[in-house]
């Protein structure tokens, strides 16, 4: 079966307030948005105003293997579009991460100039829905985590304050932190920016917490795009009475 594929690129997503939601195939969503605030804190991080939105995601899914990923940019958007470009590329879903990790050491084309300041986390995930079994590859605070009913999420990688650098990490793969998971019917697996879990800018207590993306799938069930359009309304619209919509979000959803 060929992989049905969903690529967003935030510099097709620069409207604030705005966001958009889309499927790959009938097992997985994407959603993406520049965030609901022009004057939050994050705009100072922003190379360019005329392109705010630094995030990128992609959806590979061939019905039994899925693979996400989402790049989150600081001081323009090269870094992160670069990367998930170089993962669109992919002819086919691999059933090893190492071979992603591989496929991007050996093609991602980083630009000459030496002061290009764009630098991005990095967060990969790769499941198979026969076996229940996953791994991933994070680089920064981006997350993969997996929400199923009766549980609250349970987050896969380690968030740390490393990114990736154009011209300066020729090997991507001694990066990052590589992890294993698994995944039971009728669970979600995500892999999301931090204009999710810091949706009120660099305030994780008073953004989306597990508890609400727990209760946010009580409602959807395990439908991909249900979820993503609700955790991603949720980010732009903060929660408990506090602000949110104040970064980029990129958000990908995939059934296990």
């Amino acid at each position: 079966m060929s992989a049905r594929e969903l690529l967003l690129l935030g510099r097709d997503h620069g409207a604030y307030g705005a966001l958009h939601v889309a499927e790959a195939g009938p097992h997985a969503a994407g959603a993406i948005s520049a965030g609901a605030d022009p004057a939050a804190p994050s705009t100072r991080f922003k190379a360019d105003p005329d392109r705010p939105n630094e995030d990128a995601l992609l959806i590979l899914d061939d019905g039994r293997r899925c693979l996400m990923a989402v790049a989150d940019s600081h001081f323009g958007h090269r870094a992160s579009h670069r990367l998930i470009e170089r993962l669109a590329a992919l002819d086919a879903v691999p059933d090893d991460i190492r071979a992603v990790v591989a496929w991007l050491d050996g093609g991602v084309r980083w630009p000459a100039s030496a002061d290009d300041r764009s630098a991005s986390t990095l967060c990969i995930t790769l499941h198979d829905r026969e076996t229940g079994r996953g791994a991933g590859f994070s680089i920064g605070d981006s997350t993969a985590a997996v929400v199923g009913p009766g549980r609250l999420p349970l987050r896969l990688n380690r968030a740390n304050a490393a990114y990736v650098h154009p011209g300066r990490d020729a090997r991507i793969g001694r990066r990052g932190d590589p992890f294993g998971f698994t995944a039971a019917a009728g669970a979600l697996v995500l892999c999301f920016t931090d204009g999710v879990d810091e949706c009120h800018y660099r305030r994780p207590e008073t953004s989306l917490r597990p508890q609400h993306m727990a209760a946010l799938f009580d409602k959807t069930g395990p439908d991909p795009q249900a979820y993503a359009t609700a955790l991603a309304r949720a980010a732009l619209a903060g929660v408990d009475g506090h602000p949110g919509g104040q970064d980029n979000l990129a958000l990908a959803v995939a059934r296990a």
